[in-house]
C-alpha cells in the first residue's frame, strides 16, 4: 500500500520472497479482486484524485461559506491535490496560484460567471 509502483518482482526482491508468493498474497489482499484492476486503479490514481478535489470544489455553494462548512472542503480539496501531485512525483508545496484559481472558481460559481480557465 505504501509503495503502489512497486512491481510484482520489486517487491519479491524487497521482502526476499518469490514474485508467485507475492502474486498470491496480493490475490488474498484484494480478496479475489484482480491484480490487472489494482495496476489499473493505480494508473489512474492521480487522476481519480483530481476528479474528487473538482467535485468537491464545485459543491461549494454561498450557503456553505457562510456556514463555514466550505473550510473542510476546502481542505479535502488540498489535500486530494498534494497526493495527486505526489503519486504524479510533483513537488508538494502550497502554490499562491493554486489558492488564487480557487478563489477566483468559488467567486465565479458566487456571481454565475463561467470560471476562468
Amino acid at each position: 500500500m505504501r509503495r503502489p509502483e512497486l512491481t510484482g518482482g520489486q517487491i519479491a526482491r524487497r521482502v526476499g520472497c518469490t514474485r508467485q508468493n507475492v502474486h498470491q498474497v496480493l490475490h488474498l489482499f484484494l480478496d479475489g479482486d484482480r491484480e490487472q484492476e489494482l495496476r489499473d486503479f493505480q494508473a489512474k490514481q492521480a487522476d481519480i484524485y483530481d476528479f474528487l478535489q473538482q467535485r468537491i470544489l464545485a459543491s461549494i455553494t454561498q450557503e456553505k461559506l457562510q456556514k463555514s462548512r466550505a473550510r473542510a472542503l476546502i481542505l479535502g480539496a488540498a489535500i486530494l491535490q498534494d497526493k495527486a501531485q505526489l503519486v504524479r512525483q510533483q513537488a508538494t508545496g502550497i502554490k499562491a496560484t493554486a489558492l488564487r484559481d480557487a478563489a477566483e472558481a468559488m467567486r465565479a460559481r458566487r456571481d454565475g460567471a463561467p470560471p476562468k480557465n
